[in-house]
């Protein structure tokens, strides 16, 4: 394909029935000529290039043309008044490949039909010869001129000189041609830029190239100097993984070179500078620097040295531009590879208009930028299409808002893992809500302490506090739940009291229980707390006094939920042994199949059981002799189990009875005496707390 650039983007408007005709200076070739021998003949051959237009349409342009160039080429020739001119075509027309126009600046792309017209033979010769026409022809004069001709609006090429002259003609084929596809003539990899390329840079009233300059307040007219927001091209952020928590961020280098960055293409110069130009009003920008961004002053000062933007040596270029007075202030954006010299970073800074006071438009201003620096990117070359902007503004918006979703998520995480403990002490699923309930309204009440009332920046030493003494909020309300859960009443029932009323006895019951089992630890805990805490109010250090402020709130809020709140809530609403019995009932089921597994393969022995196999002994059956009898006094008698008998006895046999039972009783007292000196335990005692019971 014939290439060539133009001065302005290629576009589809087209112009039916007319061309521009330029003659590229040859025409001059033509002027001066010396007749020749033979009838002062003269000939002026015209070759025609015509572009946008399909062969089958010589038919209608060939006659138009020839009417203007037979005319204009014989007075080029020198005509007189007593000279004759004859004009025709001779050869026919030649297929050429398609003309590709380029548009530099931005890169677009254009191809067009292309082909040869036949040549246009001009003869002049006298008016008073008697030779023929082959005669003059063989010896007369010849000059060649160059016409090229631009049909249907397109625009001339760059290198096209010379008179220009308009060709009108009547096309009949207008609805059967049609702008050719684009060839695919650049790269694979701007592709992308062929289609929007020309309609973007067309509407750009402020390029350079069409006599403009950059209104810098076109699209702000105030704007706040400390949001600055920077584009950077050529750097790779790394990207913390999930186990790295020791990272020092400020003292580990956190970035690398693009290996894929060369701003020496220039398709990568043209993805930066769109960027740059279309700005979305939305964003409300301006250039940091009054004269303009880096690249647009780059470009105003590459015309003025007569050079072509995009530059064709961009790092030589580059350099010289910022030793120039202009390009100064841009020495530091622009980062160099110490020992090649060339450019391997770039920024851009620009002045935005955000708003500072509230995080919803912090982000939705960022989330504006990563839109655009986005979509600019998937259009980009893939020398420069990893482009990101970075602020002081993100930063802090990001921190901020990863405050809040990270102190939602602990505390909602907390909740469950409190929920879940509560479940497992009180084995009551409907009981355990009501003291996530109290502890989420802590929650809620420390926040409106913090933010509402000490009206703090809810920031990273507000978090730590706040998640830090969650765990203390739970130890106050899992203790009260768990008191009302196990408590051991004993309600006064009555037949006529309704179910109501017996249901109101119960949960007050059960909160009078735990408030009389845990509120007197509760409330010497609280005071513990805060009277450890309140030295902390008189320290210099911010951390410290807020972190003993925190502290004060959270145990009072703590003491007055649960000893409070908590108990009014169950006496209201707390579950009783009649509620969701189905809910119970499956509970007990499952412990139940649980426990009965157990059993059936670790059966528990009794303590006669284990008396009689030998797996339980006596702490005197180790290593210690059994005792001796006191001095004078008869060994003990064994107990004999008296015989039952329903029939009468004598009242000397009551008597008999009665002094056994007596001398039984008194040897007991004297076995327990003797084991009482020996440290030895009560084998009464002993057997009763194995589960046994004495014969």
């Amino acid at each position: 394909a014939d290439w060539c650039f133009v001065d302005a983007p290629p576009t589809g408007q087209r112009v039916s029935g007319r061309c521009e005709c330029y003659d590229a200076g040859t025409t001059a070739n033509a002027e001066g000529m010396q007749p020749g021998s033979i009838g002062r003949g003269k000939r002026v051959i015209v070759s025609t290039i015509v572009a946008g237009l399909q062969e089958d349409s010589w038919n209608d342009l060939g006659p138009e043309l020839h009417e203007v160039l037979a005319p204009m080429m014989s007075e080029a020739a020198g005509r007189t008044d007593y000279e004759d001119v004859a004009s025709y075509f001779v050869g026919s027309i030649q297929a050429e490949p398609p003309l590709v126009q380029q548009h530099w600046r931005s890169g677009s792309l254009a191809s067009w039909s292309h082909f040869k017209a036949p040549d246009l033979h001009v003869l002049v010769k006298a008016n008073d010869t008697n030779y023929s026409d082959v005669e003059v022809l063989r010896s007369a004069t010849i000059a060649r001129t160059q016409q090229y001709c631009y049909c249907d609006g397109l625009s001339p090429c760059t290198s096209t000189t010379g008179r220009n002259l308009t060709v009108l003609f009547n096309d009949n084929k207008t609805s059967e041609r049609r702008l050719h596809e684009s060839v695919e003539a650049q790269p694979s990899l701007q592709q992308h830029l062929i289609n929007e390329a020309s309609l973007e840079f067309q509407s750009d009233v402020h390029s350079p190239l069409v006599g403009g300059t950059f209104d810098h307040g076109r699209r702000l007219a105030k704007v706040n100097p400390g949001s600055a927001v920077t584009i950077i091209w050529g750097l790779e952020v790394q990207e913390l993984g999930p186990f790295d928590f020791f990272v020092e961020t400020e003292k580990v280098k956190m970035w690398t070179l693009d290996p894929m960055f060369d701003p020496a293409d220039p398709w990568a110069q043209r993805s930066m500078l769109r960027m740059l130009e279309n700005l979305p009003e939305e964003l409300k920008v301006l250039p940091r620097n009054p004269k303009g961004t880096w690249l647009q002053v780059f470009e105003e000062w590459m015309l003025s040295q007569g050079k072509e933007f995009p530059a064709r040596d961009f790092h030589i270029d580059s350099e010289e531009f910022l030793l120039d007075p202009n390009g100064q202030d841009y020495a530091e954006c622009v980062l160099r590879n110490e020992d090649s010299g060339k450019v391997v970073g770039l920024k851009v800074e620009f002045s935005a208009g955000i708003n500072h006071h509230t995080l919803g438009g912090q982000l939705e201003s960022m989330a504006r930028w990563d839109k655009h620096v986005a979509h600019y990117n998937d259009l980009a070359s893939i020398r420069a299409n990893k482009a990101f902007h970075v602020s002081s503004v993100w930063v802090q918006a990001q921190a901020q808002n990863s405050i809040l979703t990270s102190t939602g998520s602990v505390v909602l995480t907390a909740l469950a893992a409190g929920y879940a403990c509560a479940v497992m002490f009180t084995q009551d699923f409907v009981l355990s809500i009501f003291p996530m309930l109290s502890v989420f309204l802590t929650v809620i009440a420390l926040l409106f302490v913090m933010v509402g009332i000490a009206g703090w920046d809810f920031g990273a030493v507000d978090v730590i506090a706040l998640i830090v003494f969650l765990g203390y909020m739970f130890t106050f309300n899992l203790h009260v739940a768990h008191g009302y859960c196990h408590a051991n009443i004993h309600p006064s029932a009555s037949e006529d009291m309704s179910e109501r009323e017996r249901t109101t006895q119960e949960r007050f019951c059960r909160a009078q229980f735990a408030l009389t089992s845990f509120g007197q630890s509760l409330l010497s805990s609280g005071v513990t707390t805060s009277s450890c805490a309140f030295f902390l109010l008189f320290c210099q250090l911010q951390f410290f006094k807020k972190f003993g402020i925190v502290i004060l709130c959270v145990t009072i809020l703590s003491i007055l939920h649960s000893l409070l709140f908590l108990p009014a809530l169950l006496m209201v609403k707390g579950p009783v042994s009649t509620s969701f019995l189905w809910l119970r009932n499956m509970k007990h089921h499952i412990f139940g199949q649980v426990q009965s597994k157990a059993e059936k393969e670790n059966p528990p022995l009794l303590a006669e059981d284990q008396l009689t196999k030998g797996q339980l002994a006596l702490p005197w059956e180790e290593d210690v002799e059994p005792p001796l009898p006191a001095p004078g006094v008869p060994p003990p008698v064994e107990d004999e189990e008296p015989v039952p008998s329903t029939a009468a006895q004598p009242a000397s046999s009551w008597q008999h009875a009665a002094s056994s039972q007596d001398n039984a009783d008194r040897d007991m007292e004297q076995e327990a005496v003797n084991d009482d000196e020996i440290g030895g335990p009560n084998i009464v005692d002993e057997i009763e707390e194995f589960g046994g019971s004495l014969p």
